[in-house]
């Protein structure tokens, strides 16, 4: 992590203002991974389903769970030579979305809403918890 503070300022060149950052790929089971969380959110956001009422957050769920997995890859993956995003971190990522999805349906619904999860063995390199609400 120390890297990524001493790296200075990284502008393209010529430019005042424009940041040149590096790149960063999601590895085959990342992807994998994320288009599964986005395939699971866009299955409950249907008529009736359970997070209809909050879709706009929702339809953002998945992209952020990368933009979260990009976050902790770097701070614990690689610093600033990190040049993808394993599964791990994807999995992490996912699973902090996940909590600010059922954060978000608690605080609308005034109250706990049914959780289930599909069980993932994420600590041992397997499927992230993937959240399902339980219709009522």
């Amino acid at each position: 992590m120390y890297s990524i503070l001493n790296l200075g300022e990284i502008l393209k060149e010529g430019t005042r203002n424009v940041l040149d950052l590096p790149l960063i790929r999601l590895s085959p089971e990342a992807k994998l991974l994320y288009v599964e969380f986005y395939n699971s959110i866009e299955r409950q956001l249907g008529k009736d389903k359970i997070l209809t009422e909050m879709k706009d957050f929702a339809r953002k769920a998945a992209e952020n769970s990368l933009r979260i997995a990009g976050i902790l890859a770097v701070i614990y993956g690689g610093g600033v030579t990190l040049s993808e995003v394993s599964a791990a971190h994807m999995t992490n990522g996912i699973t902090l979305m996940n909590w600010y999805i059922a954060e978000c349906l608690r605080l609308r619904q005034g109250s706990q809403p049914q959780l289930k999860f599909k069980k993932g063995v994420a600590s041992q390199g397997g499927e992230p918890d993937i959240l399902k609400i339980a219709d009522k």
